[in-house]
């Protein structure tokens, strides 16, 4: 739970969901300023890469009301791999480069 603190009182404004497994967010509640729940987000079925664990659906719903919206992402893609050499660093020839403990 994440509480917003207003001077010496503490509110709940957010509350998480965790699944032990794989340590990914499944399901969030957001809470207003008076504590009232407010909005509700799950992701489900994240994507397998280990790099970068995806959720391939992610709702979410207004608690006020019955409306609910639904993302789902089929083929989800990333930005490719950037070459190690991109990393290479050259300092310029008058400068010094000094180790740190």
């Amino acid at each position: 739970s994440v509480f917003r603190s207003d001077g010496s009182l503490k509110m709940l404004k957010r509350r998480l969901w965790i699944n032990r497994r794989n340590l990914q967010v499944e399901r969030e509640i957001y809470y207003s300023s008076q504590g009232i729940p407010s909005m509700e987000f799950t992701r489900k079925n994240y994507t397998t890469d280990p790099y970068l664990p995806f959720p391939q659906i992610i709702e979410f719903q207004k608690l006020s009301g019955s409306k609910k919206v639904r993302l789902e992402l089929r083929n989800p893609q990333f930005n490719s791999e950037i070459p190690t050499e991109k990393f290479n660093y050259k300092p310029p020839a008058d400068y010094v480069l000094e180790p740190v403990n």
